[in-house]
Order: C-alpha cells, then sequence, then structure tokens
C-alpha cells in the first residue's frame, strides 16, 4: 500500500447491506473497487450499527486495505417522551417520531470503544423504530471521533431546509465546540436539488466558521445499476407505492454508487457551473479531507475473540447437574443413559465446553421461563447431546431418537479455543 500512490478522495460515507432495506453494497465488493481505485481505506458508516465491521476487517485484509470504522447514527432529542406519546399533541408527536442522522467516525482504540458504546446505548436504551441517541449521549462519548454535519437527514441540514440558518448556525457552533478539530462540514454531490441548495449554505458556514469541509457522495451500492434495487428495498422499506407509483420513501438521486477521484472530478465539472470557479478550491481542500480523515485513523487493534465467561468449578457443577437429572428421570440404574453422559461429559471437559454449556442453559432458561418465550426442541448437531437434552437446552432424547454426540463434538474436533477463534 505504501509503495503505489493513493488516491485523494476515499469515499468515506459508506452503507452496506446491514442498513437494512436502504444498503445494497457489501464490503467484499467496496474493498475490490477500493483497490482498483488506488484507494489505501475502505470506511463503512451504516446506519445504527456496527454490525458490517467483521466484514470490513476481512475484507481489507484481504486486499491490502485498512478498515475505518463509522456509525450513521439516529438522533431524537425527544427520546424521553416515548411513554407519554399518546398525551402529545400532534406537532410534538412528529418531533418524538423523527430521526435525524450524524456522522461518526473513529479515529482510535477510544474512538471505537465509544462508537461500540453509543451503539449499544442506541439498540438497548434507545430503540424506537430505530436504535437513536440523544445529542448529549453522543457528546458524552465523542473522545476518538470524528463527526461530520451529515447528509441532508442530519439536524443541521434539515435546519437549512427550513430556511432556518440561525439555528443551523449554533448547531454548527455546538457541535465544533465539543469536537474541537473533529469536526468536519459535509456536502454531497449526489444530484439532489435539494442537497444542491444546501450545500450553498454550507459553503458560507465553512467560510464563516472557518471549519474544514469534506465532499462524500453517501454510497448505498457498489455500481451505478444497483439503484434499481436500492429503489425496491426503499420501497419495501415505506410499505407504500409500487415502481411506477412511488410513494413513501424516495430517494431522488441514482448517483449513490462507489465513486472513484476521477469520477468525483466529473461531478465537479457539472457543480463548478453551477457554484462558480471561485469554489474550485474549496473542492480541491474537501476532497483531499477525504483522505485526510482515513489518515487520522490510526490501527485500532481489536480483539475478536468471542467473550464467553468461565464458570469456576464449571466441570464438576455441570456433572452434579446433569446427574442430579438423571435421578429425576429415573435413568441412573440405566447402563446405556450412564455411559452415554459419562462418555460426553468426559469430552466436554477435555475440550473446554463446561462453561459453554452451563452459559447456554442460562441463556436457555432465562428466555423461556423468565421472558415467557417457548421451548423449542433443539436444531443443528446439537440434537445428538444428552447433556443438552438434561440441561433442558434442547427437547430431544439422543438416545430415544439414535443421534449422534459425534456430530456435535469428537475428539478429532477442536476445543474450545480453536472453534471459538476469531
Amino acid at each position: 500500500m505504501k509503495s503505489r500512490r493513493l488516491s485523494t478522495y476515499h469515499n468515506i460515507h459508506v452503507h452496506t447491506e446491514y442498513s437494512i432495506l436502504d444498503g445494497v453494497g457489501f464490503c467484499e465488493e467496496y474493498a475490490k473497487l477500493a483497490r482498483a481505485a488506488k484507494m489505501g481505506y475502505v470506511c463503512i458508516t451504516d446506519h445504527g450499527m456496527a454490525a458490517a465491521w467483521p466484514s470490513l476487517i476481512d475484507s481489507c485484509d484481504k486486499h491490502g486495505l485498512k478498515p475505518v470504522f463509522g456509525v450513521e447514527v439516529y438522533v431524537n432529542d425527544f427520546h424521553h417522551l416515548v411513554p407519554k406519546f399518546k398525551e402529545l399533541d400532534d406537532e410534538m408527536k412528529v418531533k418524538v417520531r423523527k430521526s435525524d442522522h450524524m456522522l461518526l467516525i473513529a479515529i482510535n482504540e477510544k474512538g471505537f470503544e465509544n462508537l461500540i458504546k453509543l451503539v449499544s446505548l442506541a439498540w438497548e436504551k434507545g430503540f424506537y423504530y430505530k436504535p437513536r441517541l440523544t445529542t448529549q449521549q453522543i457528546w458524552e462519548h465523542s473522545d476518538g471521533i470524528i463527526a461530520t454535519s451529515g447528509c441532508f437527514s442530519s439536524p443541521i441540514n434539515q435546519r437549512l431546509a427550513r430556511e432556518d440558518a440561525p439555528g443551523a448556525r449554533q448547531l454548527v457552533k455546538e457541535w465544533a465546540d465539543v469536537f474541537k478539530d473533529r469536526f468536519y462540514i459535509e456536502w454531497m454531490m449526489i444530484h439532489w436539488a435539494k442537497q444542491e441548495e444546501n450545500n450553498r449554505l454550507l459553503f458560507d458556514i465553512v467560510d464563516d466558521f472557518g471549519l474544514p469541509p469534506v465532499v462524500t457522495n453517501d454510497v448505498h451500492y457498489a455500481q451505478r445499476e444497483d439503484a434499481f434495487v436500492q429503489k425496491v428495498q426503499l420501497l419495501i422499506q415505506s410499505k407504500n407505492g409500487t415502481l411506477k407509483y412511488p410513494k413513501g420513501l424516495v430517494f431522488d438521486s441514482d448517483m449513490l454508487w462507489f465513486t472513484t477521484e476521477d469520477q468525483m472530478d466529473e461531478r465537479w465539472d457539472h457543480y463548478r457551473k453551477m457554484y462558480g470557479e471561485h469554489r474550485d478550491d474549496l473542492y480541491a481542500v474537501s476532497k483531499r479531507a477525504t483522505l485526510d480523515i482515513c489518515q487520522r485513523c490510526g490501527y485500532i487493534k481489536i480483539d475478536r475473540s468471542q467473550k464467553l465467561p468461565e464458570i469456576e468449578g464449571g466441570e464438576k457443577l455441570l456433572a452434579v447437574m446433569c446427574w442430579e437429572m438423571m435421578d429425576d428421570l429415573g435413568w441412573r440404574q440405566n447402563k446405556v443413559y450412564c455411559d452415554r453422559l459419562e462418555e460426553e461429559l468426559e469430552l466436554i471437559e477435555q475440550k473446554g465446553f463446561s462453561s459453554y454449556f452451563l452459559t447456554q442453559k442460562d441463556i436457555c432458561d432465562a428466555v423461556c421461563d423468565e421472558l415467557g418465550s417457548p421451548r423449542s426442541p433443539g436444531r443443528g448437531s446439537v440434537g445428538g447431546s444428552l447433556v443438552a437434552f438434561l440441561l433442558k437446552i434442547t427437547q430431544l432424547d439422543p438416545i430415544k431418537h439414535k443421534t449422534l454426540f459425534s456430530r456435535f463434538l469428537s475428539p478429532s474436533r477442536g476445543g474450545r479455543q480453536m472453534i471459538l477463534k476469531p
């Protein structure tokens, strides 16, 4: 990567299939395109989640690129009113339902940890149709994170669209005060009239505040021809309209593919006529900022191993629980069942899976007994485990139905360390 000249332009606002019913592209596609375009980085910023990051890491490793981790978070500062929704007037109900967007990118390990915290917080505490955060929550976890003014659906752009320039500028000041030199004014070249009008106002903010501008393309798919697939997905998401008569959520741009630097330069030739040649310098700085942001993102060492609890004395506890259940079922005198249980317990201990079985039992008990979900028979090769049956992880007696434990675990298969390795 160091031996080749990097493209100045990098896509830093990119959605994958994990932006549900909105993004169409895959990390592997983006990595191939980035490599061909002489880019050194791939940045993924899905809506409200980090689910694509493992695939991002794998794809970048495969193609000799560096991953950049981001999220386009949903923001709503009225979420606390959700429990009182029915009591609200119509105007306030609209505010409670609405979710704005802000783009966040981790530049170091602290930022990576904070993005994980924010995503978790949004899903665990802020979910209302979408996983949402308040502005204050973002600010409290801003260390190590770059923020941009976002797309047309951001709080700043929405105020500009409503001709509330003072309100937008106040927000810019507040975000810039929190993020300091980690806040960028984002503008887009996507051939969409509403965004194009907002761009003029964003340029004025850049001039007046002296904040760094950055140009993006709001990538939702790999190739231009994929725009049709995204249109279908948006119609499915909105549950309204057809291809011939679209209604609801429809995006009036088919320019959201993974662009190269040459393609962005071609677009600027069009936009130069709109904004004037005096904006050439702003475009050049904005393009360079995409690479600068990626280069600001230092190496982030990620521990991808699974974090399963290790239960002290798990081997003994597992054996006691299984033999007690054997007594309850009256199987203690049945040699076939006893031999099978001894065989399984010995192998489970040998492979280091005792804590794993106990953890699975706790999860199943919580879901079925505490939350009231029905207990399923079980699926896959675990149906061959007598231990799983005795712990009520499954409801399939492997002796009665002649299923094989060796399909689930055998001396020749890897142990816990191998099976759970990253």
